[in-house]
């Protein structure tokens, strides 16, 4: 899967780079990322004839993949990512099946507008904006974990915001990344649940290794 993963990323690229004829970069990032969930007062539900708030707590994830960047013009660039994404939350609501730990692992696409703002010698400061795609791979959790495919959607989406400092060939960022849509399906154990969406920050370093 990995090695799918970066041929499709190569393509995409190689494509984007023979129509805009512009310089191309790609690298690989890696990081962490501290994840929850949040929404309607982070998500209700209905337990024993009452409605109660799904307290949550965030978890620390891993992410890396491969990134690009595509000049446009001079202080402006397009930066398409290929991620694999751990993200999740532990609940804290004292019911049996709530007080878990649950992680979500997705294939996360990012489509970044990076903007510089600020250069110092070889120092490069940019702003990060964009939206992002992602599709569900595994879910792990720790109370029912046979059964996760009846209750989380394949597909998630939001966006992105960040910061990004560039010197040579390494970039570290910082970035929020905001989900706009709600992963979850509504129903767990007979109990409705809305509005539940994915909220991360995230650090990550990268090297650009191939410039073309």
């Amino acid at each position: 899967m990995k090695k799918n993963l970066f041929i499709c990323s190569f393509i995409w690229l190689a494509i984007i780079r023979v129509s805009s004829a512009t310089p191309v970069e790609i690298g690989l990032k890696g990081g962490i990322n501290f994840s929850n969930i949040c929404g309607n007062d982070e998500a209700t539900f209905v337990f024993a004839n009452s409605t109660q708030t799904l307290d949550s707590s965030p978890i620390v994830g891993g992410e890396g993949g491969i990134f690009g960047e595509v000049n446009l013009i001079d202080f402006m660039s397009f930066q398409p990512e290929a991620l694999i994404v751990m993200k999740g939350n532990q609940g804290n609501v004292n019911v049996p099946y709530y007080d878990n730990y649950y992680t979500r692992t997705y294939l996360e696409f990012p489509l970044l507008l990076k903007a510089n703002v600020l250069t110092f010698n070889k120092l490069k400061m940019s702003l990060l904006a964009g939206p992002y795609i992602a599709f569900l791979l595994e879910f792990t959790d720790s109370y029912d974990p046979n059964q996760w495919h009846q209750y989380y959607k394949w597909t998630d989406g939001g966006l992105v915001l960040g910061l990004s400092f560039e010197l040579e060939n390494f970039v570290l960022e910082g970035s929020y990344e905001m989900g706009l849509t709600t992963f979850y399906n509504g129903y767990y154990f007979g109990d409705q649940i809305e509005d539940v969406r994915n909220e991360s920050f995230i650090i990550s370093l990268g090297y650009k290794f191939i410039k073309f």
